[in-house]
């Protein structure tokens, strides 16, 4: 037999882990959805970055002052190649066909 306060103890224990299992539960059911949001996040950003990239056109005004860092004897005919474009838009070339701003020696401190 048990007394009246054993059994509204084993009620308290009872109800006490009931709750910690459904607020354990409502913490996973958040977890979820967070993730769920990121990844949904995520891929829109990616499709978005997809549609920007598919919107690009190039004419031969962008390819206006490029210049392909290879030699013409560098190809055969019939031969495929992969051409890289050097672009220095962004940088001064001074008279020696260096960029300006590259040089790390010029940035060294004297006392």
């Amino acid at each position: 037999n048990k007394a009246m306060a054993d059994i509204v103890e084993d009620l308290d224990a009872k109800a006490w882990v009931e709750r910690s299992r459904q607020r354990a539960a409502l913490a996973e059911a958040q977890k979820e959805r967070e993730k769920m949001q990121l990844c949904k996040s995520e891929e829109e950003k990616t499709n978005e970055d997809k549609r920007r990239r598919e919107n690009i056109s190039y004419s031969d005004k962008d390819l206006t002052g490029l210049k392909v860092s290879h030699q013409i004897d560098d190809f055969e005919i019939g031969e495929n190649a992969i051409l890289t474009l050097k672009d220095t838009g962004l940088l001064e070339i001074d008279e020696h066909g260096i960029a300006i701003g590259l040089a790390e020696d010029d940035d060294e401190l004297e006392n």
